[in-house]
């Protein structure tokens, strides 16, 4: 009988299973890291370093840092330098944590840069709105005393003794040499005089209101938009009367802005800009081209307006 032969079989390979399982399983690992890195987006690095790390390959992770470093714009460099500097002074959170914590701060001081911008913008706005109402008023206030003043100069034109027209400041001062030599009784020459003074605080008032370095073609046109003693004295009363409608406008607008404000915490804004408009659109100053004066329709030369 033939002597049976059992082969040898050399089981020295089995001690190697545990590397070689070991090895597939971070080779495995690694190709999971770099598919999910390699999906572009926001690649998950950490996630990714942590995963290799778990599994004992320390080489793989340190590869995948290299990586992150590498691919890392400056600034998220920088953010993780400045990550590192705060663990070594004591924070305790991970790397997504801190860049969130940091965004958010940022955000913060962008925010509160956007705030104080709009204060800033506010604040302007607020001022340029607070002098044009407070202009408004002092005008509407100013403008009762400029109505006295023309309603004055108007009683003066219907006073039996006055003149104004062609030759007025002459006449004038002759009325005054009448008087003061006797021969014109006492007062023939005060309608003129008196209407003279108010005629000329007006031209003042207004040349005050261009400020410095009025000529004397400003000062000429300037009165030749008052009454005045050269002009007729149905000019001057048509004058006064469209003078009257000004001055009146104003206390108006005045009255408006108190109303508008009263609604808006009393102030007025951008908003009254278009209010304004419409209701000067609704209400216009001189309707139809009408020239105001006291009273009835009057014709001369054969035209006809109206007189309010």
């Amino acid at each position: 009988m033939a002597e049976l032969t059992v082969p040898t079989i050399n089981f020295s390979a089995l001690g190697d299973l545990p590397a070689i399982w070991k090895q597939g399983q971070q080779d495995q690992a690694r190709r999971l890291a770099l598919a999910d890195l390699g999906k572009g987006g926001n690649a998950d690095y950490s996630k990714a370093i942590g995963s290799l790390a778990a599994l004992g390959d320390l080489e793989g992770a340190a590869k995948v840092a290299t990586i992150q470093k590498a691919t890392a714009p400056p600034e998220t460099a920088a953010a993780i330098q400045e990550f590192k500097f705060a663990q070594a002074n004591g924070y305790r959170g991970g790397l997504l944590d801190y860049l969130k914590e940091k965004a958010a701060a940022g955000a913060t001081r962008v925010n509160t840069t956007v705030q104080s911008g709009e204060k800033e913008f506010d604040k302007a706005v607020g001022k340029d709105y607070g002098e044009t109402f407070v202009g408004m008023q002092k005008a509407g206030r100013d403008a009762g005393g400029a109505i006295n003043n023309l309603n004055i100069m108007e009683n003066m034109t219907r006073d039996p003794n006055f003149y104004s027209g062609t030759g007025g400041e002459i006449v004038t001062r002759l009325k005054q040499a009448g008087v003061s030599t006797g021969f014109l009784p006492e007062g023939a020459a005060s309608a003129n005089e008196v209407f003279q003074k108010v005629s000329q605080k007006a031209v003042i008032d207004n040349l005050g209101s261009l400020g410095t370095g009025v000529s004397n073609e400003d000062r000429r046109f300037i009165q030749g938009t008052v009454p005045n003693i050269t002009n007729s004295p149905e000019g001057n009363r048509q004058i006064i009367g469209m003078g009257r409608k000004i001055e009146q406008r104003k206390q108006e607008v005045a009255k408006l802005a108190r109303e508008y404000a009263s609604k808006r915490g009393g102030r007025i804004d951008a908003g009254f800009d278009d209010y304004l408009a419409d209701w000067s659109e609704k209400n216009p100053l001189f309707p139809g081209g009408s020239i105001p004066g006291r009273a009835g329709n009057r014709t001369k030369s054969g035209v006809s307006w109206s007189v309010e």
